[in-house]
């Protein structure tokens, strides 16, 4: 198990490298914040099973990872379903509530 988790996190490394050298690019731009942002969400989820990261950790900070993953998805989805900026998308789900075609119709 702690090869495959040092295997996966060296994946990790390597995805965010790439993604930083496409971030290099106006036209691989786009590509290379996927690629990073893919390495980071994986290296998140294996860190959730690594045996000494989980027997240090409390239930409490469990509760805030999930808390702060669960905004983090609330805040992609507004932004993808409403407008490109992510601080109008973030005052119209404030205001408005976030609803799944909130986006679609304006």
């Amino acid at each position: 198990m702690g090869y495959l988790i040092e295997t996966v996190y060296f994946l990790t490394a390597v995805l965010f490298i790439v993604g930083l050298k496409r971030m290099s690019h106006p036209t691989t731009a786009r590509s290379g914040i996927v690629w990073a942002g893919g390495g980071m969400v994986l290296a998140t989820l294996v860190s959730f099973a690594h045996p000494q990261i989980t027997a240090h950790i409390s239930v409490v900070n469990y509760v805030l990872m999930v808390i702060a993953i669960a905004i983090a998805v609330f805040v992609l989805l507004a932004t993808r379903l409403g407008s490109r900026s992510p601080a109008v998308a973030w005052r119209r789900c404030v205001r408005g509530g976030w609803h799944p075609g909130a986006g679609l119709v304006r």
